[in-house]
């Protein structure tokens, strides 16, 4: 099984961002790694990058209009389907992701690739100690769900998409059959701690 890291460059300098800084050390420290992922960078941003000082192998998409975050990411969906990739590990620039977390979402990702229903895997996200991701979405009002709750999360959820792992195929299927969310709680994301 093979994921599609995909991460949106916007105006930042490939090389300075958190993401592929994590990206760099992760892979370089542990090769082995590689053989799961492949990286794509798909550039927003008014210039194209011509000399990168990344030490990882990637793929470069560029686009002159600037898609937004759905259009990115249904035009690496189109690629991860012509070239088979199962999942796609969606980060944002400022989401360092490092060997033991590229490590659980491979292992979580064969656990759950026989379960067609499963859409998106979402870390546990605190701020503070407060889980703010995911959250139970109830009368356009969104509630933290158990904390160290595990499994599918039940009703609607809301996530932080940034290390969420998506089924590629989910976003075709989602309006047909629809999905669920499963919640797995991987090594914790902080922020503004």
């Amino acid at each position: 099984m093979k994921i599609l890291i995909v991460m949106i460059r916007d105006l930042a300098s490939l090389d300075a961002t958190p993401a592929q800084r994590g990206l760099c050390d992760a892979v370089t420290s542990q090769p082995e790694l590689a053989q799961n992922y492949t990286v794509m960078i798909w550039d927003d941003s008014p210039e194209a990058i011509v000399n990168s000082k990344l030490t990882i192998p990637f793929l470069y998409r560029r686009t002159k209009a600037n898609l937004d975050v759905s259009g990115t990411y249904n035009g690496a969906m189109e690629y991860a389907l012509d070239n088979g990739y199962s999942w796609m590990l969606l980060l944002d620039q400022d989401t360092q992701a490092e060997a033991d977390f590229l490590r659980s979402t491979v292992r979580h990702g064969l656990e759950l690739e026989i379960q067609d229903k499963i859409a998106v895997i979402a870390l546990t996200v605190f701020v503070h100690e407060i889980i703010k991701s995911p959250r139970k979405l109830l009368m356009s009002h969104a509630f933290a769900y158990l904390s160290g709750q595990l499994g599918v999360a039940p009703g609607e959820a809301s996530v932080i998409r940034s290390g969420c792992l998506m089924r590629v195929a989910a976003p075709r299927e989602i309006a047909f059959r629809g999905k669920d969310l499963a919640q797995i709680h991987s090594p914790r994301l902080g922020y503004g701690e």
